[in-house]
């Protein structure tokens, strides 16, 4: 799901940013059970929004989420 969204993004990630997004969409989706494609895109698109907002932690990102 991540890797989809980051295709639709302005900014390129590096592979392991990338990675990093994933884990946290994967631990949010997962303890808010997102089932649903539109809620998972817009956690895809919330996970990387605020990573390039200057959210790069991946324990931040997680609060921030759930």
């Amino acid at each position: 799901m991540i890797l989809s969204t980051v295709f639709q993004t302005q900014s390129v990630l590096k592979d392991d940013e990338v990675a990093l997004c994933q884990r946290v969409f994967d631990h949010v989706s997962s303890a808010r059970q997102i089932v649903t494609t539109a809620d998972r895109e817009e956690l895809a698109m919330r996970v990387i929004q605020s990573f390039q907002h200057g959210v790069k932690d991946e324990d931040s990102l997680v609060r921030l989420l759930i």
